[in-house]
């Protein structure tokens, strides 16, 4: 097998370091859920968000985001072990990542203007589009490397 690209060097390098970071948020929001639930309130209230999140009931919710989070953890671990044959599972990390920042936002605008909602679409946003960045870059080098070697066989 020829030797990993420079963008497929980096793809496998920030999969690993996603994936421990998604899971040790992971572990983060389980453990201490409601006191970041709590921090996040209180820096909303300095800017001015006068209405906070109720800290109380989310556990039905936590399993759920839980999950999600071991998913895409495991997604970069895929990636991290065999990033040629699997970097197009980064898609399903940039579904999950658009998708919670969509929802956090449609919930600010539609349901209440919580501080934590927004921190939730900033946050997420942000981690899709360094994940479209370097998926686009592996995914361009793929269809550059399979042209060249159409044209030169």
């Amino acid at each position: 097998m020829p030797q990993l690209t420079k963008r497929e060097k980096r793809l496998k390098t920030w999969s690993l370091l996603w994936g421990i970071l998604f899971l040790l948020t992971d572990a983060v929001f389980i453990l201490y859920g409601q006191t970041m639930l709590r921090i996040i309130n209180k820096i909303g209230w300095f800017f001015n968000f006068r209405y906070p999140i109720d800290e109380a009931g989310g556990t039905f919710w936590l399993i759920l985001a839980s999950a999600n989070m071991i998913v895409i953890s495991f997604v970069c671990l895929k990636v991290f072990i065999n990033v040629r044959k699997n970097y197009s599972l980064i898609q399903i990390i940039l579904v999950s990542k658009l998708a919670s920042s969509l929802v956090a936002i449609a919930f600010f605008r539609m349901i209440a203007f919580h501080f934590a909602y927004l921190v939730i679409f900033f946050v997420d946003l942000v981690i899709f589009f360094i994940f479209l960045a370097l998926y686009i870059s592996v995914a361009i080098e793929s269809k550059e490397e399979s042209s060249h070697d159409a044209k030169n066989p």
